[in-house]
């Protein structure tokens, strides 16, 4: 093809557009590491182990990518996949409720007796979280 624009099929360009929206997507998460990145919160921490050999390395890599992708766009007449932000709060917040759900003292006896006082401590904290995660998903629903 090189240069030149291809008419491709709706199915296979929908295909196309979303597998490399989603490469384009992760080189985002790529290059924040690349730079330095170590997202902290409560309990959740990263540990950014990558050397400055490999960061700089990774970012030629993220960047030959990112040629190849343009190039890829203007031939195909590829259009952006526009990530959506309720709709990754919505699905994120369903995966996090199902493993809530699964802290509640009466499904703790699949890793072994739960000691005890810790369901009766959990659940309502459980509780809690499992509201609050759908309250953010019915926020991320409004409009």
């Amino acid at each position: 093809m090189g240069g030149s624009r291809k008419f491709i099929p709706g199915p296979h360009k929908n295909g196309i557009e979303t597998t490399l929206g989603l490469l384009d997507e992760a080189l985002l998460e790529f290059e924040a590491w690349a730079h330095g990145r170590e997202n902290r919160s409560v309990l959740y921490r990263e540990r950014n182990t990558l050397s400055k050999d490999q960061r700089e390395r990774i970012s030629i890599q993220v960047q030959k990518i990112r040629r190849v992708l343009v190039e890829v766009r203007d031939d195909l007449d590829l259009g952006p996949m526009t990530g959506n932000v309720a709709k990754s709060i919505l699905g994120r917040c369903s995966a996090l409720w199902i493993s809530l759900v699964e802290i509640e003292g009466e499904r703790l006896g699949r890793y072994g007796k739960p000691p005890d006082g810790l369901a009766e401590y959990l659940d309502p904290k459980t509780a809690q979280l499992i509201d609050s995660v759908k309250e953010i998903a019915r926020i991320a629903e409004e409009g």
